[in-house]
């Protein structure tokens, strides 16, 4: 069996590497121009919105430092060339162990930030900014579809979409990350092992579990645990707050059991009511008795009177607290409830309004047939006044003299 000499499967690694480095490069200056490209298209639409030709207008200095911005976050990559740097362990107390780590990892880590690239992608690809109506309506409500818009609109659609991909892209990120920064203080542990602790490891940091049988043993990993448990802090109160939007009851439901809640107060303060009048007449009727029988009697008289006494006390309490609970579900109600009782009551005034006013106009309409047909016979020709006699003569007198007024 032939083996291969092992500064030749190193030299062919290397080899690799390198070529990989110089590819990760090249990539790297086309992202640079075409973010350069993406900023010069963008100073032109503004300037296309401005109506001005100068292109000094469109370059502000907010506009300035986030290109430089960008271009420092895109620049970060591995060279060719790199050195090593002594990466110190935290593993021992008692003694400083040092390892050498290649620059290249430190290099690869801040590649990620690359991401936010992601973020402006699905902003340009998503349907509030392609929709030309959707931007117009935006525009006119001062709303800008920027990222936190539309990252807030999916979450409001796809909350559980969302986090789910947003969590395992993280822990998977991370957990690269970790094994690059830790892998050189273990040697013996295969580099597949290595990933699989520390997504491990990055689950039970990102819910604040922390088990303890996965440590980070360099700056490097501590810093990257704290910051998966800041953003675990993070996304569990997301997680929270979406789980008590969906929890919540909607308009319609809340609506049922507000009106379900205002009968059973009406009930009450009806039945309320109803109990202290009830309790005021015993009380009323064992007084009568107690007045009708004397001393006869008396004791068990006096005795029921203060029974109901109390109890209309009691009653009277009851019907306090229960006036005072309807009172304030009035003041609590639902604005469209309220809305629509008073468009309800006013709607049956203006019903009973009118049909007043159609009884007027009919018996207007009544009394003026009646004063046409009494013209029409006192203008008939046939139509004979005779002299009053003596008996109308008196009943007339004695009308008049009922109608004067007593001295």
């Amino acid at each position: 069996m032939r083996r291969v000499p092992l500064e030749c499967v190193q030299l062919q690694g290397d080899s690799f590497s390198l070529a990989l480095r110089w590819m990760i490069l090249a990539s790297t200056i086309a992202l640079d121009v075409l973010i350069l490209m993406y900023h010069f298209v963008e100073i032109k639409i503004s300037l296309v919105d401005t109506g001005s030709e100068y292109w000094r207008v469109g370059v502000t200095s907010e506009r300035l430092l986030k290109v430089l911005t960008e271009l420092v976050i895109c620049s970060m990559c591995p060279l060719p060339g790199t050195g090593y740097v002594n990466w110190p362990i935290l593993k021992s107390k008692y003694t400083d162990r040092r390892v050498e780590l290649p620059f290249d990892v430190l290099l690869c880590l801040p590649m990620f930030l690359r991401c936010y690239i992601l973020c402006r992608f699905m902003v340009l690809h998503s349907a509030q900014f392609q929709d030309a109506a959707t931007r117009t309506i935006a525009v006119l409500n001062q709303i800008t579809v920027d990222f936190p818009f539309v990252v807030k609109t999916q979450l409001f659609d796809r909350p559980l979409a969302m986090i789910c991909a947003f969590t395992g892209s993280f822990w998977f990120c991370m957990a690269w990350m970790l094994a690059q920064c830790e892998r050189y203080t273990d040697t013996d542990t295969p580099g597949l092992r290595h990933f699989l602790n520390f997504i491990w490891f990055e689950i039970v940091t990102f819910f604040s579990i922390g088990y303890g049988d996965v440590v980070p043993q360099t700056y490097c990993g501590r810093a990257l645990a704290i910051s998966t448990g800041i953003v675990g802090t993070f996304v569990s109160s997301l997680i929270i707050a979406l789980v008590g939007r969906r929890m919540q009851l909607s308009l319609a439901e809340r609506r049922v059991n507000q009106v379900i809640a205002e009968s059973q107060l009406s009930n009450s303060y009806k039945n309320t009511a109803a109990s202290v009048l009830q309790h005021i007449w015993f009380v009323h009727k064992y007084r009568k008795q107690l007045d009708r029988h004397g001393d006869r009697g008396s004791k068990r008289i006096t005795f029921r009177i203060r029974i109901h006494q109390r109890s209309l006390l009691q009653a009277i309490l009851a019907f306090r607290r229960v006036r005072w609970r309807l009172r304030m579900r009035l003041e609590e109600e639902d604005e469209y409830i309220a809305f629509r009782r008073a468009y309800v009551e006013t709607q049956e005034r203006m019903t009973e309004f009118r049909k007043k006013q159609n009884q007027l106009r009919t018996q207007l309409a009544t009394l003026n047939e009646k004063v046409e047909s009494l013209s029409d016979i006192f203008a008939s020709p046939s139509c004979i006044i005779l002299p009053p006699t003596n008996q109308t003569r008196k009943a007339i007198s004695a009308i008049d003299l009922h109608r004067l007024p007593s001295i």
